[in-house]
């Protein structure tokens, strides 16, 4: 249950040491001052727990012997009946001691029944202590910073636990790097003036693209499921807002993924040997990387089940391949199908790079395959923003769905 009004426990401390029954005291005293009622049935509560009491309902044999505020006020309850606490022993083990070594009739003549007035007051102590706690909590709401500050810290854990996991991303795309690097290699070293020069490279080029699309995409795709349910508990029950959750995601994910990106593109850039700049291309592959993780989280945040998840990836991948311009150039592509190209964020990275590669080259071949890819469609400018456009929307599109799911 998350973010109840009312809590019972039955003998929470039983079998657990003195500290750690102090430890979850404390616990259910944060919850009752988050405004919720905890009632607890406890026997023996050592005195620092009971100082963590604000009300005590004694009964015995079903009858009401005292409900009231705990503390001194008991105190004298038992005290002007006749039972003042000796100085040896803890008030919650002294009331039970007169609680059952006295009949209820002793009891009753001794005026421990007669409670109406004692009820009365704490009646009123307790409406006023729910009212403090409420306005406590009114005026004690987290802001932004403090949200994105423990989010992004959780963040930072998560990724350090799992090192492992990612110190094995990290070597997997530093090996494919190596290999593209040596099947591709010189191929950007050539004077691209026969057609399959210029197709060795570009073919160099789109693997790479679709390396790093394939990597963060399924890994976003298959993760997010994962996170999916924490979040929706922990959004439910006001913890934070949506906001500040993604954007601690997204800082991290920047990171990873600049680093996965990088020891991939080292290796097979230099190896390769291609023509434009080292940071023109790791900037396309980076967008392209966050535009792709956008496109899974949306679909992660649609999908409960990660087995569910890793079905819908050749729905995400295989359109983007057909597409790119690798396998069939876009003039040849059908028109009533055409403008599905559009939609596909690694067919504006592709003509980004074959832009950027081949944008100087005054051979008939670097023309001929611009032209057939529709290259010259729009300026190099364009392309950066509807890249990130798309990661953008996507992105916002997944804070909507994971919202509305959580206030469903």
């Amino acid at each position: 249950m998350t973010n109840p009004s009312l809590v019972v426990l039955d003998e929470p401390t039983s079998g657990l040491d003195s500290y750690s029954a102090q430890s979850l005291m404390d616990v259910l005293k944060k919850i009752a001052d988050a405004g919720a009622t905890v009632i607890v049935t406890i026997h023996q509560p050592p005195p620092p727990v009971v100082r963590k009491i604000n009300n005590l309902l004694l009964l015995v044999g079903g009858n009401v012997l005292y409900d009231g505020p705990m503390g001194v006020r008991v105190e004298e309850r038992f005290e002007e009946r006749g039972f003042p606490k000796p100085e040896d022993y803890n008030i919650a083990d002294w009331i039970l001691q007169v609680a059952q070594t006295n009949t209820i009739e002793e009891l009753g003549k001794l005026g421990f029944f007669n409670g109406d007035e004692l009820r009365e007051t704490a009646n009123i102590d307790r409406s006023n202590v729910t009212g403090s706690v409420m306005s406590k909590a009114m005026t004690e709401h987290v802001g932004f910073t403090t949200q994105a500050s423990l989010l992004f810290s959780r963040e930072i854990k998560k990724l350090y636990r799992d090192k492992f996991g990612f110190v094995i991303k990290v070597c997997s795309n530093l090996a494919f790097g190596l290999l593209f690097g040596l099947i591709f290699m010189d191929v950007g070293r050539s004077d691209y003036v026969a057609y399959p020069e210029v197709m060795a490279s570009f073919g160099a080029q789109s693997n790479l693209l679709i390396s790093t699309m394939f990597g963060v995409a399924q890994s976003s795709l298959m993760e997010f499921p994962k996170d999916r349910p924490i979040f929706l508990r922990e959004y439910s029950t006001n913890h934070y807002s949506v906001f500040p959750y993604f954007l601690s995601k997204f800082s991290i994910e920047c990171v990873t993924v600049l680093m996965q990106v990088m020891v991939q593109l080292i290796p097979a850039f230099f190896l390769m040997g291609f023509k434009m700049n080292f940071f023109q291309f790791l900037g396309v592959n980076f967008v392209l990387a966050i535009a792709s993780t956008s496109v899974g989280i949306l679909l992660g945040s649609c999908i409960e089940d990660p087995a569910v998840a890793a079905e819908m990836m050749p729905a995400l991948i295989v359109p983007q391949l057909l597409f790119s311009g690798f396998f069939i150039q876009a003039n040849l592509i059908p028109s009533f199908l055409r403008w599905a190209r559009y939609l596909c964020s690694l067919v504006y990275a592709t003509q980004l790079i074959t832009l950027f590669e081949f944008g100087d080259c005054t051979t008939m071949s670097c023309q001929n395959l611009l032209e057939n890819n529709d290259v010259y469609q729009l300026d190099s400018g364009w392309y950066w923003i509807i890249l990130f456009a798309i990661a953008m929307v996507f992105r916002v599109s997944s804070m909507i769905v994971l919202k509305g799911k959580a206030s469903f």
